[in-house]
């Protein structure tokens, strides 16, 4: 059974998403989080008061849905968390008639993008595995046979590997500009990074042994550059991917006033 919070005027076509928890075993009450970013359409400037849905939680056969948004891109990612598998996302293009718009999924990464434009509603849904427990070997004291043989001592002890905190920072002018402009991902372990301009894709950068800056040149914006880096780690990383955002204003124009003569 699942369990839906919608907000939104009755009557009232929304422009909304919905995401929904399936689990493997069916209805597992282990709660998955989940975080959102927002990237605007290009050319279009939100309200200063607009923010994208904060963290949630869902278990499974549970789903939530987010009302009343504004258009653009959500990009919806799942947390990694321990014992379970992300096994598969899928997504529909609810009332969108555009193929073009589709969600854009990345499991390795734990992510789907959704484009939203004015009245359309969209959802998707994120399916986990539970990875089966490790089993310890049994005595054979319990089992009444024949003592086993003594094990060698291993000449080094194996120890389980213990995944690292990924930490990335994202850098970019504080101030207008009225120009070309630098923007600056720097992280550790990192796969690649692909930095997005209000919503495209600009560069993918893979990573150099020992690299930990990613910069790219980015054109001055008509208006505003919301800028969105997406940060993928090697393995034995927590998270696997790390999702930043920064805005940019250009400079306002001077206005020349004209002088007259008499």
């Amino acid at each position: 059974m699942l369990m839906a919070l919608a907000v939104g005027a009755a009557g009232a076509q929304a422009t909304a998403f919905t995401i929904t928890k399936t689990t493997d075993p069916a209805g597992d009450t282990t709660a998955f989080t989940y975080h959102v970013t927002f990237a605007p359409h290009p050319n279009d400037t939100p309200p200063a008061s607009f923010k994208p849905p904060a963290d949630f939680t869902l278990a499974g056969g549970q789903s939530r849905t987010f009302s009343n948004l504004h258009k653009g891109f959500y990009t919806v990612t799942e947390l990694s968390l321990g014992g379970w598998r992300l096994a598969n996302i899928t997504c529909d293009n609810g009332n969108d008639p555009n193929p073009a718009d589709a969600a854009k999924i990345d499991v390795a990464g734990r992510n789907a993008t959704i484009e939203l434009s004015p009245g359309e509603s969209k959802a998707c849904t994120f399916h986990n595995a539970k990875l089966p427990a490790a089993v310890s070997p049994s005595s054979p004291a319990s089992q009444g046979s024949a003592p086993a043989a003594p094990q060698q001592t291993p000449a080094q002890e194996v120890r389980g590997t213990q995944a690292v905190r990924a930490a990335a920072r994202l850098s970019a002018p504080s101030r207008c500009v009225s120009r070309r402009f630098t923007v600056s991902v720097t992280a550790g372990r990192v796969r690649s990074v692909t930095f997005f301009v209000n919503g495209r894709r600009v560069r993918t950068l893979a990573a150099r042994p020992g690299q930990r800056r990613f910069s790219v040149k980015v054109p001055r914006p008509l208006a505003t550059a919301r800028i969105v880096a997406r940060v993928r780690f090697r393995a034995n990383t927590t998270p696997r991917t790390r999702t930043l955002s920064r805005t940019v204003r250009r400079c306002a124009q001077q206005q020349v006033q004209p002088e007259f003569t008499g």
